[in-house]
């Protein structure tokens, strides 16, 4: 019985009922005042609850869904006897409708979201794989050029060392003629009966002895140098050399107007090395500081040998108008050249002697004007191996 009605048919509650009343009895039993009653709420109950005297069965706080009321009575040989189960329907009212329908809104909400956003991370990995491809192809074509500009560099490097040897092999033999007529016109000078002459002429035929046997010490080093590497090393003082660079470039110094000085740390230990080719490097960088500062309104270089660490520096700052940028970034480059009458033959010379000795040579613009290049030597061994050049590399082989 529900509220006093005998029902055998599911029940359903109104809209807002949340409570039912539920009368438990056995119509055949004359007298079921003692009979136990127990009820279970499926859906809700998850234990038996036993049912008091009066028989009444009150379920309170229903929840919108669908139930199974089961009632079982106990019978005195102890067994428990079960009634037809009642079916129960709470609806739920619009307002707990509309909080389900926004949870279901805000579900699929919530999915949607989470779908923009992996569409939003695709076609940001998509845009990044964009990117990474064109800086790879960027990269490809850099490469791709760099190796065109080193094949044309090894072109050059090639003709280079080929002149150079070729430069080397035929001044080798004017020079030598110039030094012998310079010294049989000294021979003759000295037994003949000029005094006068003799003593203005002497010292002028001497420096060119000098100068000349000088120039071909310095040739046949590079010929040695070109065709078999670095050879006769020694202990070379740099003080002593760079006032012997100083002095062969005199002349061309006092004829540009430029003035060049030498200031050297005490007790500069010496380096391991070739000193004609050495000599040849120096004056190669000295030569060209003062054809740069004499393009100046004050012009001059200093030659500045420090003691640094394990090495020995050698600076050469000159006032000029510092290193043009078209040819900054290949300097060491073969026919490489700013001068209208220069063939870039200088510098990479000079690059090959330094690296040869295991040193480095580097050049920069000063502060507020001419330029600063840089040769530094170890002291000791030697890094780079002293072996012939490859004339199609330009390094050693």
């Amino acid at each position: 019985m529900v509220d006093d009605v005998a029902i055998s048919e599911p029940v359903t509650l109104g809209p807002r009922e949340r409570y039912l009343r539920v009368h438990a009895t056995i119509p055949h039993f004359r007298s079921s005042g003692d009979i136990p009653f127990r009820y279970r709420l499926e859906g809700r109950d998850p234990d038996w609850i036993s049912v008091s005297r009066d028989r009444w069965i009150e379920l309170a706080g229903l929840v919108p869904g669908r139930y199974q009321l089961r009632v079982e009575a106990g019978v005195r040989t102890g067994e428990w006897v079960a009634a037809p189960p009642l079916a129960i329907n709470v609806p739920a009212t619009w307002s707990e409708r509309l909080w389900l329908r926004l949870a279901i809104l805000g579900l699929l909400a919530t999915a949607l979201l989470n779908w923009l956003r992996l569409r939003l991370r695709v076609a940001e990995q998509r845009e990044a794989a964009a990117r990474a491809e064109a800086r790879l192809l960027q990269q490809v074509s850099e490469q791709r050029e760099q190796y065109q500009r080193d094949l044309a560099r090894v072109g050059q490097l090639a003709v280079a060392g080929e002149l150079s040897a070729a430069m080397v092999h035929q001044l080798g033999q004017p020079l030598g003629s110039m030094v012998n007529d310079a010294a049989a016109a000294r021979m003759t000078l000295k037994h003949s009966a000029h005094d006068q002459l003799e003593q203005r002429l002497t010292p002028i035929l001497d420096d060119l002895v000098a100068g000349g046997r000088r120039v071909g010490t310095i040739l046949n080093g590079l010929r040695g140098f070109f065709s078999e590497g670095l050879k006769n090393t020694e202990s070379v003082d740099m003080v002593d050399l760079g006032r012997e660079a100083i002095n062969v470039l005199m002349g061309v110094a006092q004829q540009a107007g430029v003035s060049v000085d030498l200031d050297a740390d005490r007790d500069l230990p010496k380096v391991p090395g070739d000193r004609g080719l050495l000599l040849q490097a120096l004056v190669v960088v000295l030569t060209n500081a003062i054809e740069a500062a004499q393009q100046s309104g004050d012009p001059w270089v200093h030659l500045r040998l420090r003691h640094r660490g394990e090495t020995v520096s050698i600076t050469v700052v000159d006032g000029g108008p510092g290193i043009p940028p078209t040819v900054y970034d290949r300097l060491y480059d073969a026919f490489v050249t700013d001068k209208p009458k220069g063939m870039g033959m200088g510098l990479p010379i000079a690059h090959r002697i330094v690296h040869a000795h295991g040193g480095w040579i580097r050049a920069r613009n000063t502060g507020k004007a001419g330029a600063a290049f840089r040769v530094t030597l170890p002291l000791g061994t030697m890094s780079v191996p002293a072996k012939p050049l490859d004339l199609e590399t330009g390094e050693s082989r």
